[in-house]
């Protein structure tokens, strides 16, 4: 049999195999050909012709949809950071908060290089590290805790002094 002369549904379909990788002999298996026959389809130049022509088809619709997926991802980017922030604020545990940050100082730590960020390394935190930020946490949570409690004092004060002033 001779190159082939135009392409059908068949040569499309070796075609996107080829595209996504598939190796010639699990083409030739699924087409129930021969690996000889699909080289001889492959080969041809019709075949070459229109397979170029879908590879480049193919890696245009990439790039496009890449661009589409980079401005969805960075039209959610702030709020994902908001998101985050507010975990670091209001998580239910130390764990929890201490992930949101080391999130938060990683992403910090973005390099520009020509318009192209580039995440270094995210910081890794040793037993000691994790004792002492959460200490720490404690800490703030029980400072926070107390000015709350003094502002409930004072709202209570306000609200018995009001009261008694209408008696």
């Amino acid at each position: 049999m001779d190159a082939i002369e135009k392409i059908n549904q068949r040569h499309r379909l070796i075609m996107y195999y080829l595209l996504f990788g598939e190796t010639q002999k699990k083409i030739a298996e699924n087409m129930g050909m021969s690996e000889r026959h699909l080289s001889r389809i492959t080969n041809s130049p019709v075949f070459q012709e229109e397979f170029e022509r879908l590879s480049q088809e193919m890696r245009q619709k990439i790039i496009d949809n890449s661009a589409v997926c980079q401005e969805i991802i960075d039209s959610a980017t702030p709020e994902a950071a908001r998101k985050l922030v507010d975990l670091m604020h209001n998580a239910s545990n130390d764990r929890d908060r201490l992930r949101a940050i080391d999130l938060i100082l990683s992403y910090s730590n973005l390099a520009e290089e020509k318009g192209k960020a580039k995440l270094r390394k995210p910081i890794t935190w040793t037993e000691e590290q994790m004792a002492l930020f959460e200490e720490g946490m404690r800490t703030y949570a029980d400072e926070e805790l107390k000015k709350e409690k003094e502002e409930e004092k004072k709202d209570i004060y306000e609200i018995e002094r009001d009261f008694s002033d209408l008696h």
